[in-house]
């Protein structure tokens, strides 16, 4: 085994490291760096040791070094403290520190490393976050607007056209008979229309209170709720074992029954739909899947059925309004998780959610 040298190896490591390494006075006065502050701070190396660490640091993080050193004479290392260094363009570096002192050298040895990118990264994040609670905000708004302004004058006109078809029908002409019935299938259409809205708005900004959710029970909800269209159709539904996971029974119920709902209206013209449920999962992610045997689409135009207002067939071939899936992306996304379909034409199409089993704690990673 070779022998490792006795001089130059620390000053071999202290050069290469990418972090920036220092060595100071107990006034915080530069000594000695590595070749990393040059890097950092573009300011040549000759020309930083002799200079003071709080000099070069903004005027705002300067009341730092007291507590810094007060903890340092006390004997104990101080890890994590930031501190903005100025560069050679006028600007600013955000560096991350660790440091502890030698009472008998009288020097402090500090290691920082550069997390200005990460720092302008989670500034990002949150600016983003804002924007994100801000437009969920006026969505929520939007929908109580929506809610009371708009959902009670299509109720009168569909009320209405009705009263009016029923008393005076008959004495109608066949003109004015059809006009009538178009203004209350259009109002009809208004009417759904602003309920997948407000399902949406409700699924994408609404607060959710995670708590254990048992699959298998919402399912069983959704059939007996789809016992009507399954009955006309002459649909087969099966329901595998689902898991239990933190959501919101709601929420799980809009999932189930968009994703059950699509797969019984996109089936082939002649034959009666058959559509399966079943579930993988550990003790982290579960994976549920809904297959149908219909239609089934071609899947580069897979992005687009998950868009709101996003059709790939007119309306009088299939009905609805094109928000199903919609609300299905953003329920999984507000879990943490995602969905996918797979599918070709003719073959029908597997759509598959991925959720976490629980909820990670604020700060924690997702399990996805």
């Amino acid at each position: 085994m070779s022998k490792i040298p006795e001089m130059g190896w620390a000053q071999r490591f202290f050069r290469m490291s990418p972090d920036m390494l220092g060595i100071l006075d107990l006034d915080w006065r530069l000594k000695q760096v590595n070749p990393a502050w040059e890097r950092a701070l573009g300011l040549p190396l000759d020309q930083i040791p002799g200079r003071a660490l709080i000099e070069l640091s903004h005027p705002d993080d300067r009341t730092r070094f007291g507590a810094v050193a007060d903890e340092l004479a006390d004997g104990r290392e101080v890890v994590g403290f930031e501190l903005r260094l100025s560069t050679a363009e006028g600007g600013w570096r955000t560096v991350l520190w660790s440091a502890s002192a030698s009472a008998e050298e009288q020097l402090i040895y500090a290691i920082g490393r550069d997390i200005t990118d990460r720092k302008q990264a989670e500034q990002l994040l949150e600016e983003k976050s804002r924007l994100v609670a801000l437009s969920n905000a006026e969505l929520s708004r939007f929908a109580s607007i929506v809610s009371h302004d708009l959902q009670a004058p299509v109720r009168k006109i569909m009320l209405f056209a009705e009263r009016l078809r029923a008393l005076y029908g008959d004495q109608l002409p066949p003109g004015a008979q059809e006009y009538l019935t178009r203004i209350y299938g259009s109002s009809e259409r208004v009417h759904g229309l602003i309920g997948d809205l407000l399902s949406y708005s409700r699924a994408a900004a609404n607060p959710i209170t995670f708590q254990p959710v048992e699959l298998g029970v919402v399912a069983r909800q959704v059939l007996s709720d789809l016992e009507e269209v399954i009955h006309e159709k002459g649909a087969q539904v099966t329901v595998g074992p689902l898991p239990t996971l933190d959501s919101s029974r709601t929420l799980m119920h809009q999932l189930l029954q968009n994703l059950i709902g699509n797969a019984l209206k996109f089936h082939k013209r002649d034959e009666p739909p058959r559509v399966e449920v079943d579930a993988e999962w550990d003790t982290r992610v579960a994976r549920i899947t809904v297959r149908d045997h219909g239609i089934g689409l071609d899947e580069r135009y897979a992005p687009r059925i998950f868009g709101i207002f996003q059709r790939l067939h007119r309306p009088e071939e299939y009905g609805g309004n094109g928000v199903g899936l919609a609300i299905c992306a953003r329920i999984a996304e507000r879990h943490g998780g995602l969905i996918t379909v797979r599918s070709q034409p003719g073959e029908g199409a597997r759509f598959q959610v991925v959720l976490p089993i629980h909820q990670p704690i604020p700060g924690e990673p997702s399990a996805l």
